[in-house]
């Protein structure tokens, strides 16, 4: 048996585990930037539901300053029927927006786990699939060798 004969299958070998390490390479970079796209909607949520709840404290001063300015009491039950209403909408408005982008912050760390997953069943198949051909092929040089 001739030495391409036994070279064959190892640089098969070694050609299949470097593309299992390849592919972990490459899922991990994708799982990277899952985790940054999580990061970035966690930000997004605590940033516009500050922004929303000083929207919210701006409309109800403004409301009182209406009130006060047309000699109003702030504390009417009218007056705070209408604070009351307009907190429960904006607090609604607030809850929603801020469970659709932890719900998508979610799902990119899940989507992180799985490529994380796939990166190691790849690395896992190289090597088996690489072992096998190196070890056939050592196999077959003794046999016939």
């Amino acid at each position: 048996m001739g030495f391409m004969a036994i070279a064959a299958p190892i640089l098969s070998g070694i050609g299949q585990i470097s593309a299992g390490f390849s592919e972990n390479s490459a899922k991990r970079a994708e799982a990277a930037q899952y985790d940054q796209n999580a990061k970035a909607a966690l930000t997004a949520a605590d940033q516009s539901e500050a922004m929303r709840r000083q929207d919210l404290m701006s409309t109800l001063s403004a409301i009182d300053a209406v009130r006060t300015s047309r000699n109003l009491d702030v504390a009417s039950p009218t007056g705070m029927a209408i604070a009351a209403q307009r907190t429960r909408r904006a607090e609604q408005g607030i809850n929603t927006e801020n469970l659709n982008y932890r719900t998508q912050a979610q799902s990119y760390k899940t989507q992180a786990g799985i490529s994380r997953t796939e990166g190691s069943a790849a690395l896992l198949g190289g090597f088996l699939k690489g072992g096998s051909s190196i070890f056939g092929g050592v196999s077959d040089a003794r046999k016939y060798g």
